[in-house]
């Protein structure tokens, strides 16, 4: 009853309203603009000086599994490049005792080259290794038969 008249004690009220704050709930203060998400498209809204680009959580989510999937994989490439160049350098280092090694005696002639890798790259799995020379993992038999041909030939 009180609201619906224009007396003084309503003047008061809203007069009190102002002064603390209560009568500007609900308003913006702040200018905002409408932003569109990079990973989804979907339209949001927020104030213009706010960095935000992702409309929520998900969708930034989404974008930091890519881009640190990227960098894995970009990495793994560098880890992979720098194992194959070792691999060449050490044969051409241990020409005789690759050239002497029969297939059946293949893991205790490269375990030292395996144990060199491991301390370089932090890897130790011969399929890593193995994926590293020939992009797929062919095993310890073709990688000897790799770095015997790398001595035949003399490619470095």
């Amino acid at each position: 009853m009180l609201w619906a008249t224009e007396g003084t004690a309503k003047q008061k009220m809203l007069e009190g309203l102002r002064k603390s704050g209560l009568a500007q709930k609900g308003k913006f203060k702040k200018t905002r603009q409408t932003r569109f998400c990079i990973e989804c498209g979907q339209e949001f809204i927020v104030i213009e000086t706010s960095p935000q680009k992702f409309c929520s959580q998900t969708c930034a989510g989404k974008e930091a599994i890519r881009i640190a999937t990227d960098i894995y994989v970009e990495k793994r490439k560098e880890i992979h490049y720098g194992i194959k160049e070792y691999i060449i350098q050490w044969t051409n280092e241990n020409r005789e005792l690759v050239l002497a090694t029969p297939l059946n005696k293949i893991k205790t002639t490269i375990n030292p080259l395996l144990e060199d890798i491991q301390k370089l790259f932090d890897v130790k799995d011969i399929r890593v290794i193995s994926k590293a020379v020939f992009g797929e993992d062919r095993g310890r038999k073709e990688l000897i038969k790799f770095m015997q041909k790398v001595c035949n030939e003399k490619i470095c």
